[in-house]
């Protein structure tokens, strides 16, 4: 019994100073980004943001030519094609009647082109909102520069002040105090590009699905 008790605490102190049970996960450390990174991440991420509001903007014709040339590619009825292009547009739904007689690859084409339509018209009909969210996000990014900026000069004189620093770090931090305006700047104005940008995006979409409805109407 004593030689019982003496393996048992051996393996729980084994299995303690291993960290416990293995099913608990590590949280992963979070990337210490620099803030002249974050300065600069401002304008690419504000840029991606506008790329993607634009998207269903840019790939409306493209849709229209692919729904146009389908009665012809597939073989299918034009009238019962663009009934369905309607049904989609309105309601959001992609339903394929099974009197169109298409084989398995032809239907996969039609339901793929449609299911294209149907998220281009989602994104068009979303675009206000879509805009609101993103204006949102360029207010916050405006107000995160000059406090970035400030952040990136107090770090590196706070570095080429300190005896322990390393001349590579000394280096790296007047560099950054070098370049410091310059990134703000250039921040700055891809901020009133994506403003400015973003006060035509409503307008180009309602341009984008009037377009769409005038090229299916029957």
């Amino acid at each position: 019994m004593k030689k019982f008790l003496f393996l048992s605490l051996c393996l729980l102190f084994v299995f303690a100073a291993c960290g416990g049970s293995s099913t608990e996960a590590e949280e992963p450390e979070e990337e210490d980004v620099p803030a002249i990174q974050q300065l600069e991440n401002i304008a690419t991420d504000l840029q991606a943001g506008v790329d993607e509001l634009m998207q269903p903007i840019n790939d409306t014709q493209a849709v229209i030519d692919d729904i146009t040339t389908l009665p012809d590619r597939l073989g299918m009825d034009a009238s019962a094609l663009m009934s369905m292009v309607g049904a989609t547009m309105e309601g959001g739904e992609v339903s394929i009647s099974a009197d169109m007689n298409l084989d398995a690859e032809a239907k996969a084409e039609l339901e793929a082109v449609m299911n294209r339509l149907k998220g281009i018209v989602e994104g068009l009909k979303a675009m206000p909102d879509r805009v609101k969210v993103m204006m949102g996000r360029v207010s916050a990014a405006s107000a995160q520069v000059p406090v970035l900026a400030t952040e990136v000069t107090t770090s590196a004189n706070l570095t080429l002040s300190n005896p322990l620093a390393s001349d590579e770090d000394k280096a790296q931090a007047q560099a950054d105090i070098n370049n410091v305006a310059q990134i703000k700047g250039m921040v700055e104005a891809k901020i009133q590009e994506v403003q400015n940008q973003l006060a035509n995006i409503p307008a180009m979409a309602t341009e984008a699905l009037a377009r769409l409805t005038a090229s299916f109407a029957t």
